[in-house]
């Protein structure tokens, strides 16, 4: 078996899509030794942020900005990149792999080219659980760690090439085997296919949660003066809170009725240590939210639906 470690570098990543500019790897025998070293310098027909990346404010440039102008657009090196991935009796192995999966992904669709397939083991994973440290370490730490020589910051074979020198040193240091970590560390490997439909239903999740808080945040805004018509002792000059779940849930029916809610007199709050009133569905933990306020008065929402709809 060889090994594929490779690196994505992106122009930018706004609106979390990845725009390569660089793909690098590095080839290696079962033994570690360097069989090919390349950095694929690619256009990546998008904006560079350009920046302080440790400071998270864009990437320092490994090459000059027009080596990546002048060079072609993904889908000139897509059947090279695919080849290398899914060479046979290959297993890639990459640092904080999610990352470069989800930019191969995206770049991959945005040019209507399907996503290469092959085994991967993700080498910072890895070294969580084989540490138990308690957060993800980076890959500059683990040089460090062990000693190795500094490296080109951004320079995608240069990283590709230090995740190969840590890989080889923590499977020595722990005595193991690429069996032991696929046999043992099932949670450091998967598949590209298999890992990028779970961030795609992540990112499917995340935009369906921005689109419930937008909605909630309406809700919030709403403004109507209390009217003694619409007088319910219950909720006169009370503060509502609505667990996340229960507002979620029934966003719909909150939206619809929100004016009627606030003529008899509630307000509405995003803080539950200020509620009066806690409004929850089945299954949601309350301990914390006990703790902050006890003097609230704790609703199943369809109790509280009940006392709005016949106060």
């Amino acid at each position: 078996m060889n090994y594929v470690f490779f690196d994505t570098e992106c122009a930018n990543c706004l609106k979390g899509e990845g725009k390569i500019c660089s793909f690098g790897y590095v080839l290696t025998d079962e033994a570690f030794q360097v069989l090919k070293k390349k950095d694929i310098l690619i256009n990546p027909d998008a904006p560079f942020l350009l920046g302080n990346a440790r400071k998270g404010e864009g990437i320092e440039l490994a090459y000059p900005l027009s080596r990546f102008r002048n060079s072609h657009r993904f889908p000139y090196y897509y059947d090279a990149i695919r080849h290398i991935l899914e060479e046979e009796d290959v297993l890639v192995v990459g640092f904080c792999i999610h990352q470069d999966i989800a930019f191969l992904d995206y770049t991959c669709h945005r040019y209507g080219l399907s996503l290469p397939s092959f085994p991967y083991v993700d080498l910072q994973k890895l070294d969580k659980r084989l540490y138990q440290t308690k957060d993800y370490r980076g890959l500059d730490t683990l040089i460090e760690q062990f000693g190795l020589a500094k490296f080109t910051y951004h320079r995608s074979d240069d990283d590709a090439m230090m995740t190969m020198e840590v890989f080889s040193k923590i499977l020595d240091e722990n005595h193991l085997s690429i069996e032991d970590v696929r046999r043992d560390h099932q949670e450091a490997c998967g598949t590209s296919l298999e890992l990028a439909e779970r961030l795609r239903q992540r990112r499917r999740e995340k935009a369906r949660k921005r689109q419930l808080s937008q909605k909630a945040a309406r809700l919030f805004a709403q403004k109507a003066t209390p009217s003694l018509s619409y007088y319910n002792p219950f909720f006169w000059n009370k503060k509502v809170f609505f667990k996340t779940s229960s507002l979620y849930r029934h966003l719909d029916y909150l939206t619809k009725n929100a004016e009627r809610f606030l003529l008899r007199g509630m307000t509405f709050v995003e803080n539950p240590a200020q509620a009066d009133i806690i409004v929850y569905d089945r299954g949601e933990q309350l301990d914390r939210i006990r703790q902050q306020n006890e003097k609230a008065v704790f609703l199943l929402f369809p109790h509280f639906q009940k006392k709005v709809e016949n106060g």
